[in-house]
């Protein structure tokens, strides 16, 4: 019984790979710098783009800490924005996933070209990570989206892709209200070295890692941009880290 599942499961992801949804949409405006907080992401009204570095904090974040250096983002979560990151993370739409990637990769330089200070105090050398998921969850979409926008934000920013974390299956945070997804934890793992002999991770080549940039679809409480931060920070102690997403609730 559990093999005819399994390949069940299989069948399911090869169908969903060949016929998955090629619509295309048409993506707003990327956000001007300046108009969110670089320290959480959270919209920031009638701001002009800060000329030096690190920025004033906005009242949401003002006073608190975060294990990252800086947050760029693409938009607000609504409107276009949420219609192809669900086009992308339901729909399967792996094209739309490369645009955003690519348009994130776009905003992620013009942040940089913006603060020169920035730009001075990080340098150039970064090293892209994906938010992971869970593989039963990977199985049941049909499609892996943070790691979709990943690949192709590394490619056009020119970065290296490592895919060096693991998610523990647990509950679908869409499925937890705001304080629940806060309060979760321990799901994120570093990868095993049973993953080092499928190609997936140079273990020595990460632990050398001065700067990562994690990469996500949808940034709404930020407890797993944080909890992926902490497990980077625990394996690379002195990497400083940052976080690219889509767009922010």
């Amino acid at each position: 019984m559990h093999s005819i599942r399994r390949w069940l499961h299989l069948g399911a992801l090869l169908e969903r790979e060949l016929f998955a949804s090629k619509r295309t949409l048409h993506l707003p405006v990327a956000d001007a710098v300046g108009s969110w907080c670089l320290r959480c992401g959270a919209t920031v009204d009638g701001v002009s783009a800060p000329p030096h570095w690190p920025p004033y904090s906005c009242a949401a974040c003002a006073g608190s800490s975060r294990p990252w250096t800086a947050v760029v983002r693409l938009g607000a979560f609504g409107g276009n924005w949420r219609d192809a990151v669900l086009a992308v993370k339901y729909g399967r739409d792996r094209r739309c996933g490369e645009q955003l990637g690519e348009r994130l990769a776009e905003q992620w330089m013009r942040v940089f070209a913006a603060l020169p200070s920035l730009r001075h105090e990080c340098g150039s050398e970064w090293c892209a990570v994906p938010v992971p998921m869970p593989w039963a969850r990977r199985i049941e979409r049909g499609i892996d989206h943070a790691q979709v926008i990943a690949k192709a934000f590394a490619r056009a920013s020119s970065m290296r892709l490592m895919r060096v974390l693991s998610q523990q299956p647990g509950v679908n945070q869409a499925k937890l209200d705001r304080s629940a997804r806060v309060t979760r934890g321990g799901r994120m793992r570093w990868r095993t070295p049973a993953f080092d002999m499928c190609g997936f991770l140079d273990r020595q080549r990460a632990m050398t890692v001065r700067q990562w940039v994690i990469v996500d679809d949808v940034k709404t409480t930020g407890a797993t941009l944080r909890e992926v931060a902490e497990v980077l920070r625990a394996h690379t102690p002195h990497a400083r880290i940052a976080a690219a997403i889509v767009s922010a609730a």
